[in-house]
């Protein structure tokens, strides 16, 4: 009886240890997916600094020089300009 007992807790601890190992792959799995996607938005992250970047440079090139060509390609990216008003000359008296 003693003998059953102890093949039965060795049996169960056999199925412990190859569940907690399972487990502990399937995890590691989960783990690297989880860090290949938190580089995926690091990357977008730094990419989306550079667009800004580079979207205000070619608006700044396009107000300073009136390049109708840099408007339309921002325009056509969704990017609008908003056209600064020189102020009012000052009235002499």
């Amino acid at each position: 009886m003693l003998t059953r007992i102890c093949s039965a807790a060795a049996a169960l601890t056999l199925v412990a240890i190859v569940v907690t190992v399972a487990l502990s792959i399937w995890n590691q799995s989960l783990r690297q997916r989880v860090n290949e996607r938190q580089q995926t938005i690091n990357q977008g992250l730094a990419f989306s600094q550079v667009n800004t970047q580079l979207a205000n440079s070619l608006v700044a090139v396009a107000a300073r020089d009136n390049d109708e060509k840099i408007r339309k390609l921002l325009a056509d990216n969704g990017i609008t300009m908003k056209t600064e008003q020189a102020p009012p000359p000052a009235v002499r008296k």
